[in-house]
């Protein structure tokens, strides 16, 4: 077990992270079926997978956002200024970091897809 300060345990519940994975089938959905459909269609012209991409950055940098709002600041009970507790840094929990980790290698992967999605089909 780490003792890593500035992440906190805990045990994962389905109903606190719901909307985390709505986003992600949000995300992830999409990209999976227009892939099956520019796979499967001999004459395609539209690039389905390419604009796929565009709405799976869409939906990681709304599971980003959804991260931030959990982001608690940690206060120092020693260290004052002006009188108040100093802010030492901010707490997430262990499974808020892990998804917020994975957001971002979804908008990378978004990102990827949205500019050179198209040039798997050519």
């Amino acid at each position: 077990m780490n003792n890593i300060p500035w992440r906190v345990r805990d045990k994962m519940n389905i109903r606190e992270y719901w909307i985390d994975i709505l986003f992600t089938l949000l995300a992830v959905i999409p990209v999976c079926v227009s892939l099956y459909i520019d796979i499967n269609t001999i004459e395609n012209e539209y690039y389905w997978f390419q604009r796929s991409g565009s709405i799976m950055v869409l939906f990681a940098v709304a599971l980003d956002f959804e991260q931030s709002k959990y982001t608690k600041t940690k206060e120092s009970s020693s260290l004052m200024i002006e009188g108040k507790p100093a802010i030492i840094g901010q707490v997430l929990s262990i499974t808020r970091v892990y998804i917020q980790r994975f957001s971002i290698v979804l908008i990378v992967l978004g990102t990827a897809i949205w500019g050179y999605g198209d040039l798997l089909f050519k």
